[in-house]
């Protein structure tokens, strides 16, 4: 903070030629004059000064017939006095930090993370065309709003946050709950099950739950409830209040598993030879800067952007986009009996692996392998134990599930 005061009100380096010098240094911290970085050369001392304290030490240097040979004058009182002619050139940089901070009020980046089920393309795309376009206002963003309609939209979605980063809107995707997922949610809620299945384990944070270990739910059945109910005496209900709920659910769940592929395929032999071309993207226009090259059969195109950014979330609307074109020659190749099948249980085991990934059990599997003339076929389906919760906005309930609800489960207010 010390060095921004100095810069701002300004600073020197000054060579102290006296017989004296301790005197002179001494008269200047009595008087409160700052000196820092104090070194000898020779017989003189040199060190730093602010601009208001080497001419409050002019008396001083009079007093004790000292003499000072200013080296060095830095901070902005001496850059705007060496540029005062040039009024243009400080125009331009007032009107330069204007601008940058007129940027700064608007979202230019969208980032999605966490998303397997959908694509980071396909989420933006939806952002950008039902909510928030690149250049919107920051304080338009409505990030409570954003997220509901995330859910809504996207079934395998369980919690989703977002929030604003200098200019980047981040988009965090979460397809499970489990423990380590924190509802973030702004807004009262319920827990509802992402999928159908027999619940093996349930743990309530809050909110008042409707389901129990063993219970067979349905997808979308509300689980944990974000009502809370305060009874009487007389086991009345005398008031209702909404609260965010939260909760682990787990439950045994089966899926289907199907993966057809053909015995003949082909493969790509490239071309070491690689073309680019490279285009400007502002504001979201784009602007050619050469030919694109044409996208034919036997080629291979790669788009990559890079945004231009200032720190690390103080986007530009300004974006580079460079293409990468790759010619290839298909050849054409046959998977042998063995092969196909073991290129199957490959498949077979990548999807397993992939779930563990999520953090879900596969506690069974019953896939059977069939091998034709033509091509191989798997089928079958996986037992699996995962977690099930799903953020969805509260709903009234039915008088079944108000049944289920006892007094003495109830949560106090």
């Amino acid at each position: 903070m010390q060095a921004i005061k100095n810069i701002i009100g300004g600073y020197v380096k000054v060579k102290i030629v006296s017989n004296c010098p301790e005197r002179f240094i001494n008269l200047c911290a009595k008087q409160d004059i700052e000196v820092w970085d104090l070194t000898r050369e020779n017989c003189d001392y040199m060190c730093y000064m602010t601009r208001k304290g080497f001419q409050s030490s002019k008396q001083l240097q009079e007093k004790t017939n000292t003499k000072m040979e200013v080296l060095i004058k830095a901070g902005l009182p001496f850059f705007l006095c060496k540029y005062r002619k040039r009024k243009l050139f400080l125009i331009g940089i007032l009107l330069c930090m204007l601008m940058l901070f007129g940027l700064s009020q608007f979202v230019w980046e969208i980032n999605v993370y966490g998303n397997t089920s959908y694509t980071k393309e396909d989420i933006i795309k939806y952002i950008e065309r039902e909510s928030i376009k690149l250049g919107t206002l920051k304080f338009t963003v409505n990030c409570a709003k954003l997220e509901e309609q995330l859910r809504q939209k996207y079934e395998e979605i369980a919690w989703v946050s977002c929030s604003i980063e200098g200019c980047r809107l981040s988009v965090h995707i979460k397809e499970t709950l489990d423990k380590d997922t924190k509802n973030t949610s702004s807004v009262p809620c319920d827990i509802v099950a992402l999928k159908s299945g027999t619940i093996t384990s349930m743990i309530t944070q809050n909110g008042t739950p409707l389901c129990k270990k063993g219970d067979k739910v349905k997808k979308g059945q509300t689980l944990i409830t974000g009502n809370i109910y305060i009874y009487s005496d007389s086991n009345e209900v005398l008031e209702t209040h909404q609260i965010i709920a939260d909760g682990e659910i787990w439950a045994k769940t089966k899926v289907d598993y199907q993966c057809v592929f053909n015995r003949s395929y082909y493969t790509k032999e490239y071309q070491k030879k690689k073309s680019y071309t490279y285009a400007l993207i502002c504001c979201g226009n784009h602007i050619s800067l050469m030919p694109k090259i044409k996208q034919k059969e036997g080629m291979d195109q790669l788009t990559e952007q890079y945004p231009l950014k200032l720190g690390k979330t103080f986007y530009l609307p300004l974006c580079i986009e460079r293409t990468t074109t790759r010619r290839f020659s298909p050849v054409r190749k046959e998977y042998g009996k063995r092969e196909a099948y073991e290129k199957a249980e490959e498949k077979i085991a990548k999807e397993i692996k992939k779930l563990k990934k999520k953090g879900i059990k596969v506690l069974d599997q019953k896939i059977t392998i069939k091998v034709t003339d033509s091509q191989c076929r798997a089928e079958g389906y996986l037992i699996l134990e995962e977690p099930i919760g799903k953020i969805r906005a509260i709903r009234p309930l039915t008088k079944k599930q108000e049944e289920k609800i006892k007094p003495t489960e109830a949560v106090l207010w």
